[in-house]
């Protein structure tokens, strides 16, 4: 098998645009989330976001060479943005991009333009917003942005959906079926998502408490999240965030919407990624978890650490009260921060935290500097059981560390 390394990131997020804003955020404990301002909803004022406070012009404006003129969704924007700065960060030229394949993925896709225009009489309008509606159309931008005429394809598979997309390009190039993939994803805060977590009533009117014994729910957040991933054949003496070492997906399907209460499809999938990556639990040294701050979600993912780790459970936390839920994109962006971490010897706190689930397990609750991870544990559960984890190392055999 060939191994596989990251050697580009691309981020925004509501607490940067850019990776460098992104770990300044993470470093100093800044949280994106507030009173939303943006979207039109009734809840407008009233229920908490992690909003990124740019307009659909001001997003293309960050764009290089993008035809304003032309009809566009905002999660496409979003990943346009975090694609240019992933491809510049991998310092990939115009031949190593034009046989590119591209795996992306989102939940929302473009429904935001869905919801503006979809009673819109003009035939042309009709013809575009039912293609932006389909998850594949971003894909397809990105590629037409690029000009590559590689292999594209998109994964919806929930809030899992960008952890898939790490995976899927990971087991292209093991197989020595590609040699560089794009992969990430993306996803706009929209009326039909906020009001369908606020139907179930796990959406959290305040900043989220993610693993507090007293959290009430998730707030949604907007991003888009890229990384280059290469083969060790072409990689040679270019930096390397990490190698993409083991990685599992399971469908438990317990439920639509819930996991299971025990974490048997978590549980069952970290386990697989350890023996994927050849490590035992003990070799672990930071979980991201993925800690939506649900009711149902933190406790089946904390019962599936205290499984598979006993009571040695690795420093973990999670990201989402930084940047909110960000459904497509929530992997991705997982990924990206872990390697971060490990890439720069930093670990970041859980935010809003004040009372634990059970006593003896407490996620980071002040960032601490100088810390050595060899290797990190990335989390990504959706609906209906769709659990995802990813093993990365930092070791530089293959690759220089830079």
């Amino acid at each position: 098998m060939k191994r596989v390394f990251v050697t580009g990131m691309g981020a925004i997020s509501a607490i940067g645009i850019g990776i460098e804003a992104n770990t300044t955020s993470l470093r100093e404990g800044k949280s994106g989330i507030k009173a939303i301002k943006n979207l039109d909803t009734i809840y407008r004022g009233k229920y908490s976001a992690a909003e990124i406070d740019l307009s659909n012009d001001e997003l293309a404006d960050l764009i290089p060479h993008f035809d304003k003129n032309k009809l566009h969704t905002r999660g496409q924007l979003l990943s346009l943005i975090a694609v240019n700065e992933a491809l510049d960060d991998a310092k990939l030229n115009r031949e190593e991009t034009e046989d590119l394949t591209i795996i992306t993925a989102n939940t929302i896709a473009g429904m935001d333009i869905t919801e503006k225009y979809y009673r819109d009489s003009k035939a042309e309008l009709q013809y575009y917003f039912n293609r932006a509606h389909s998850s594949g159309e971003t894909s397809r931008k990105i590629a037409d942005y690029i000009k590559s005429n590689g292999l594209i394809t998109t994964i919806t598979t929930a809030c899992s959906s960008s952890a898939n997309a790490i995976i899927l390009g990971s087991r292209l190039i093991r197989s020595g079926r590609a040699k560089r993939v794009l992969v990430g994803g993306s996803d706009p805060i929209t009326k039909f998502s906020l009001n369908g977590f606020a139907s179930l009533l796990i959406y959290d009117e305040h900043a989220c408490k993610p693993f507090d014994k007293n959290r009430n729910g998730l707030n949604l957040g907007e991003a888009g999240a890229f990384l280059v991933l290469e083969s060790e054949d072409v990689v040679g003496s270019k930096q390397s965030y990490g190698e993409v070492l083991g990685f599992s997906n399971r469908n438990e399907a317990y439920h639509a919407t819930a996991s299971s209460p025990e974490g048997k499809g978590a549980r069952l999938c970290i386990q697989e990624a350890l023996k994927n990556a050849n490590l035992t639990p003990s070799q672990i040294d930071f979980v991201h978890a993925h800690g939506t701050a649900t009711p149902n979600n933190d406790e089946s993912e904390l019962n599936a650490l205290k499984h598979v780790f006993g009571n040695n459970i690795p420093p973990f936390c999670s990201t989402k009260s930084y940047i909110g839920h960000t459904l497509g994109a929530a992997g991705a962006l997982n990924a990206i921060y872990t390697l971060l971490a490990m890439k720069q010897r930093f670990l970041f706190k859980n935010l809003n935290f004040n009372t634990p689930i059970e006593k003896d397990y407490i996620p980071i609750i002040q960032t601490k500097e100088n810390v050595d991870i060899n290797y990190a544990l990335s989390n990504a559960f959706g609906f209906g059981g769709n659990n995802s984890s990813i093993i990365f190392s930092n070791s530089p055999k293959g690759g220089n560390n830079a």
